[in-house]
């Protein structure tokens, strides 16, 4: 395995893949749940840097494994997933940090709010088509348009992390 990541097209495998989160609820109590990977993609140069990333997760299938406060997170008070089904993500910048580290800034499109993050994305390449990533954010809910209940019921701020499995796309012609 290698800390870099070729050159080239990588798409993620969406059940080898997944998108997790938790925040604290009710001031003592931590809530970890998921959403769905629909797609995700990341374009490298032939440095090993991504030059962009895309990601789209399935609003509609948040799950904490609690049925009545999942149908309450994807109602009106919080996601809205009836009018907005998908979270998006598009790159702005992608920084290098350590070798196979990056910091990816963009921006989250969440219930239709558009706002800034930063994520920490770390790859490993474990064969010539497959790479593992991991990449994490501390999200402000309240920046991103989810803005319902006081902070000491639903807190602000929500750890997320991606652990990806990407692979390399064939290149046309080769």
């Amino acid at each position: 395995m290698t800390n870099a990541i070729q050159a080239g097209t990588w798409s993620v495998e969406p059940t080898g893949s997944t998108a997790s989160f938790s925040v604290r609820n009710m001031i003592f109590r931590t809530v970890q749940g998921r959403f769905p990977i629909e797609s995700a993609e990341v374009s490298v140069d032939a440095d090993g840097v991504p030059r962009s990333v895309t990601a789209t997760l399935d609003a509609a299938g948040f799950s904490t494994d609690h049925p009545k406060r999942d149908a309450h997170v994807r109602g009106k008070d919080f996601l809205h997933t009836d009018a907005h089904p998908r979270l998006t993500f598009r790159s702005t910048a992608v920084v290098p940090q350590e070798p196979g580290t990056w910091l990816v800034q963009g921006r989250l499109t969440l219930r239709g709010v558009t706002s800034d993050v930063h994520l920490t994305v770390r790859v490993a390449q474990d064969g010539d088509d497959t790479a593992e990533v991991v990449a994490t954010t501390l999200l402000d809910r309240r920046a991103a348009g989810v803005g319902y209940g006081p902070s000491f019921l639903v807190g602000r701020k929500v750890a997320v992390q991606l652990d990806l499995r990407l692979r390399r796309t064939p290149e046309h012609g080769v």
